[in-house]
């Protein structure tokens, strides 16, 4: 029916499905760096702004070690955190910032430590 009505163009598309083989469109997403992958029951329908048991998203998420090195106060208290790693030549090196929807006293409820810095 959709595609009775609907002609795609640069601003409109219409959305693509398989009914088979998640895993492959899974690691297919992944290779192909994308965002992950949105699975749902087949008869379920979707309500704008309204979460849905039947709709899954399925993000690829990548995990790598850093250290905490130091933190910074935003303007409205949240905490932005500094964090570095050890890169392939064993150089310590600043790799990126972390903003956090938390304060640092918030954390400090919740058991966070501080230690001298590494470097």
């Amino acid at each position: 029916m959709l595609d009775e009505v609907i002609n795609e163009s640069d601003i409109l598309s219409k959305s693509r499905y398989i009914e088979t083989n998640g895993i492959a469109m899974y690691k297919f997403a992944e290779v192909t760096g994308l965002e992950g992958v949105v699975g749902k029951k087949k008869q379920s329908l979707y309500w704008f702004g309204k979460r849905s048991k039947d709709w899954k998203k399925i993000k690829i998420l990548n995990e790598e070690d850093f250290i905490c090195i130091g933190y910074m106060f935003n303007k409205n208290s949240m905490t932005t955190l500094t964090l570095a790693k050890y890169n392939d030549n064993d150089e310590f090196i600043i790799t990126n910032h972390v903003s956090l929807g938390v304060s640092i006293s918030k954390l400090k409820q919740h058991g966070m430590r501080f230690s001298s810095c590494p470097i």
